[in-house]
């Protein structure tokens, strides 16, 4: 879908706002723009719904018809995960171990897991110099939703709150809307 902007709206972006008048002019090209961009949106947004739908529709059929093999692959899993961890818990050598003879299309593999054991002692290994910053991500979604919840009384050490104006386009339809 090729989108066509009004030569008006074009040279308006590139234009810079010096006065009043051409602050007017902009604005309400910039409202004439995101009218347009919302048409599009809506266009595209029925579109995508639908092959939204049409995906999980097919994810869904997938997942109910892989489930009777995630069920029984999950619990042998588990069964062999048990047993293994009762071989090591009685103590028996790894040449005795039931990983010791190799079965065809099966690996034994170690892995990796990396917790966060004790939060305050990283907390302080950074506050240290010891580690890096970067090993604490602040997770600003959860900061937004308290300061959204509880305004002010969410006071957060080293956290801070501060206003900014922006633009909004409002969805009131003026007379000269209404006429065209």
């Amino acid at each position: 879908m090729k989108i066509e902007l009004p030569k008006n709206i074009i040279e308006l972006a590139q234009r810079a706002c010096r006065n009043e008048n051409e602050f007017r002019a902009i604005a309400d090209g910039l409202v004439q723009l995101e009218r347009v961009r919302k048409t599009v949106k809506l266009k595209h947004d029925v579109d995508v719904s639908d092959l939204w739908r049409q995906y999980k529709s097919e994810a869904d059929s997938k997942k109910q018809a892989d489930a009777p093999f995630e069920e029984l692959s999950s619990r042998m899993r588990g069964s062999l995960m048990n047993f293994l961890a009762a071989e090591r818990e009685a103590g028996v050598p790894a040449k005795d171990s039931v990983t010791a003879t190799p079965i065809e299309g099966l690996q034994f593999k170690d892995r990796d897991i990396i917790l966060v054991s004790d939060l305050e002692e990283l907390v302080r290994a950074v506050a240290a110099g010891e580690a890096s910053i970067d090993l604490l991500k602040a997770d600003m979604a959860v900061i937004k939703e308290r300061y959204k919840a509880l305004g002010n009384f969410a006071a957060v050490p080293g956290v801070s709150k501060h206003r900014e104006k922006t633009l909004a386009i409002s969805p009131v339809m003026t007379e000269k809307d209404k006429l065209s």
